[in-house]
């Protein structure tokens, strides 16, 4: 979920500082729950994550 979240936000024009923060959310989203594929994050929860830090996905 890091990689797909470091790509998202790269392909999305963010800086390198940027993207990890956005990865890393994607990565914290992903072991907050058990399981993997369906139980990947939602792009919700991981706005959720980051609206706690004071960020957002790019739109």
């Amino acid at each position: 979920c890091f990689n797909a979240g470091l790509i998202y936000a790269r392909l999305n024009g963010l800086d390198w500082p940027d993207a990890a923060r956005i990865a890393n959310a994607c990565g914290a989203a992903s072991v907050q729950k058990a399981g993997s594929g369906r139980n990947a994050p939602t792009r919700a929860e991981v706005e959720t994550l980051l609206k706690h830090h004071n960020l957002r996905l790019p739109t």
